[in-house]
């Protein structure tokens, strides 16, 4: 039997409404390619989903990969960390490396038209370039 969360969820995905990327190598930022909401109005249910991927490399419990949401106006310039959003900390885990996570994040009222997730890598935290982070649009 369904529960009420997994009825309520926010699981539907367009394609389009994705983006990717690849964790960068110790002492490296990236950010994955932007993508675009549609129309000028956010839904007031559409959230956005974060997947990361274990990391097996990362085994310095004294470093973490950070991965931050971000929005803009436009498509090439003026990021910055999408307000309300949390910014997601995975340190690394001796021995094993971290474990994968999940994040749901509510598009907040006043959000801007364009989407991306920026991941930093500390130094030292282990080669873990074959692992990909996924931002989604949930509605």
């Amino acid at each position: 039997m369904a529960t009420f969360a997994t009825v309520n969820a926010r699981n539907r995905q367009d394609a389009v409404l994705q983006t990717s990327i690849a964790v960068p190598a110790a002492s490296a930022s990236a950010s994955a390619t932007a993508f675009k909401m549609v129309g000028t109005r956010k839904p007031e249910t559409m959230e956005l989903g974060v997947d990361v991927p274990a990391m097996p490399n990362n085994v310095d419990s004294s470093k973490s990969v950070t991965i931050t949401i971000e929005h803009s106006a436009a498509l090439g310039s003026g990021f910055v960390a999408l307000p309300g959003a949390e910014v997601i900390v995975v340190p690394g885990v001796a021995t094993s490396g971290s474990v994968a996570l999940q994040r749901r994040i509510r598009i907040p009222v006043g959000a801007l038209d364009f989407y991306r997730v920026k991941v930093d890598a500390e130094s030292g935290c282990g080669s873990n370039v074959a692992q990909t982070i996924t931002l989604a649009a949930l509605f």
